[in-house]
Formats: structure tokens, C-alpha cells, sequence
């Protein structure tokens, strides 16, 4: 029994000193790249909801404007 753990002992750490480092250099240039285009992503959902965000406000403003001034001509009839 004592051989069969040592043979299990001496895989696991195969796999981890040598198995592993192998998986993880072979997949990491595609895990940045994913990244990288998560991020591109990211960042143009959030500039697209900015631009929605500031149109909405920008029509807020203008329709408080218009409304300012039809009182204003409402006051200056009276």
C-alpha cells in the first residue's frame, strides 16, 4: 500500500508542478484576449448608456426651457 500512495503522491505532484503551469500558459493568452474583448464590450455598453443618459437629460432640459419661457410670455400677456 505504502507504493500505491507513493505513486499517487508522485502523479499530484506531476500534475501540479508540471501539468498545471502547461494548462494555464497554453489557455492564458486566450483568457486576456476574452478579457480584453469583455472589456472593449464594456466599455461600449457604458459610453452608449452615457449617450442615452445625457440625450434624456439634454431633452429634460430643453422642455423645462420651452416651458420657462411660455410662462414667461404667459406673465408678460397678463
Amino acid at each position: 500500500m505504502g507504493g500505491k500512495q507513493s505513486q499517487v503522491n508522485k502523479v499530484k505532484q506531476s500534475i501540479e508542478s508540471e501539468v498545471i503551469p502547461q494548462v494555464i500558459e497554453k489557455l492564458s493568452p486566450a483568457i486576456q484576449e476574452s478579457l480584453a474583448e469583455m472589456e472593449d464590450v464594456m466599455i461600449e455598453e457604458l459610453e452608449e448608456n452615457l449617450r442615452l443618459i445625457i440625450s434624456i437629460e439634454e431633452e429634460a432640459l430643453q422642455a423645462a426651457l420651452n416651458q420657462q419661457d411660455d410662462m414667461q410670455i404667459e406673465h408678460d400677456k397678463s
